[in-house]
């Protein structure tokens, strides 16, 4: 059998990993000779022409760095690709964890491509390593960023839309957001010190971090009776990508407990709705022209809805709550003392009326 016929898998052992490793170190890329017969790339390179193979373009002049252009392959990938994908992670990953710890950023990579699931196909899970990397490295050379938003109207208009003129009101919103010293002045990789103060914030931990809250603790039934077991329930949150099992066998490591036993409750992949609906479109327009002109965006939150039932389903669902809280309000959210001013409940309502009227006039 040559190496042409053999699978994608045999072909990647059988290449000098040493060399393509010492190759990226020195300049970044890597030739991986005869990994593909000729066939096999003329039937790949056939596919450039078929747009609907694919779901972007890029032309690199327009970025400054270089000439021609390339494609990203929509799914499903074609299933040459899809088998090369699976065959070098494996390789790969380490070489990529390398980089990543010398650059001081806390992404890592799991062995198996299979154990990388996420579903967002495009974006790495959220960490904190690439803007604690960018702080530390420039130092005192940053004391702000800006904070931008860009709202149109009417939706998310297309490129064909915007060379028409077809787009209406535009709603950028800028706002300078100091940076505290500590913050620039900081290590968020190598410095616990800095790390813990910068985690102390618990709305900015959540969202660099997995979470974990004990919410449920039952053990004995008489007062005079040492239990012989324990149950308790953890409310845990995980970061985009990152799978339920593995977290299960972190905390217990972390335990180190005999006799543990752990089961999950629930457990569903984090989910998103796309965003060029009539639905969003509506909420734009009533948030545009609110008490409170606000423009609707998109954004990761730390906490529990239900909308990925609906979303399984099929349904568009959108966590849009009006209300506005102070810090201590938003604090009490399911804990101790929760509660909501009859001024956000009324408030709250009339908006929520106002979707469903704008969705009508439509």
């Amino acid at each position: 059998m040559s190496r042409s016929s053999a699978p994608v898998g045999e072909r990647v052992e059988a290449l000098d990993w040493k060399g393509a490793s010492a190759q990226l170190d020195a300049q970044g890329w890597a030739l991986l000779p005869k990994l593909l017969a000729r066939d096999e790339c003329e039937a790949l390179a056939a596919l450039y022409g078929d747009e609907r193979r694919f779901r972007s373009r890029v032309v690199m002049a327009r970025h400054g760095y270089g000439r021609g252009e390339y494609k990203y392959f929509g799914y499903p990938l074609p299933p040459l690709v899809a088998a090369l994908r699976t065959a070098l992670y494996p390789r790969l990953a380490p070489i990529a964890n390398r980089w990543h710890e010398v650059l001081g950023s806390a992404v890592r990579f799991p062995a198996k491509h299979a154990a990388f699931k996420s579903p967002y196909r495009n974006l790495l899970p959220t960490r904190a390593g690439g803007t604690s990397f960018v702080l530390s490295s420039m130092g005192g050379m940053l004391h702000s960023l800006l904070d931008v938003t860009i709202a149109y109207s009417t939706g998310t208009p297309s490129l064909w839309d915007l060379c028409c003129g077809r787009v209406g009101t535009v709603i950028v919103d800028v706002r300078r957001r100091p940076i505290d010293a500590w913050m620039s002045a900081g290590d968020y990789a190598n410095d616990p010190a800095f790390r813990e103060r910068f985690l102390a914030e618990r709305g900015r931990a959540a969202l660099v971090q997995n979470t974990l809250e004990i919410t449920v603790l039952e053990s004995g039934g008489s007062t005079n009776v040492v239990p012989t077991e324990a149950r308790a329930e953890i409310d845990a949150r995980l970061l985009p990508g990152e799978r339920c099992e593995a977290f299960v066998e972190e905390v217990r490591a972390a335990a180190a407990t005999p006799g543990l036993e752990l089961r999950i409750l629930l457990d569903f992949e984090s989910s998103t709705s796309p965003v060029g609906t009539e639905l969003f479109r509506a909420l734009e327009r009533v948030a545009a022209r609110s008490e409170r002109p606000a423009v609707v965006v998109p954004r990761v939150i730390s906490g529990f809805t239900d909308a990925h039932y609906f979303r399984a389903l099929g349904i568009v669902a959108y966590g849009f709550v009006p209300r506005w809280l102070d810090p201590r309000d938003t604090r009490g959210i399911h804990g101790p003392n929760e509660r909501i001013s009859l001024e956000n409940l009324t408030r709250g309502a009339r908006v929520l009326v106002e979707v469903l009227e704008e969705l009508d006039r439509r």
